[in-house]
């Protein structure tokens, strides 16, 4: 597990110290971070989005993961890219013009 904290002013996660006391910070799986750190250069270098899927009981916690996981990947993320439908998702997509911004679909069978 890893303690992370958003630098405001490069708008990237700084992974914290252990033990650290930071409030305005998150916890993320070590594996993960890992994970979504090296994609998100990939991203950057080849210009390419990462789609990842979720899938699990109701109830389990996945809008709170997938939730997390934009933010990390795209700090100025927020529940206006959080899609109820797939087509608000699609239009949403079709409009994005930068790179690196996350939009998530909540529920496809909507």
């Amino acid at each position: 597990m890893v303690k992370l904290r958003l630098d405001l002013q490069k708008n990237e996660w700084i992974e914290l110290p252990k033990g650290s006391k930071e409030k305005d910070s998150i916890y993320m799986d070590g594996i993960l971070y890992k994970s979504f750190t090296n994609a998100k250069e990939v991203m950057k270098k080849k210009s390419i989005d990462l789609v990842v899927a979720v899938t699990g009981y109701p109830g389990s916690g996945k809008s709170k993961l997938t939730e997390q996981m934009a933010s990390f990947c795209d700090p100025s993320f927020d529940e206006n890219r959080m899609h109820q439908t797939s087509q608000d998702f699609i239009d949403a997509i079709e409009e994005e013009t930068q790179i690196l911004k996350a939009h998530v679909l909540d529920e496809a069978w909507s």
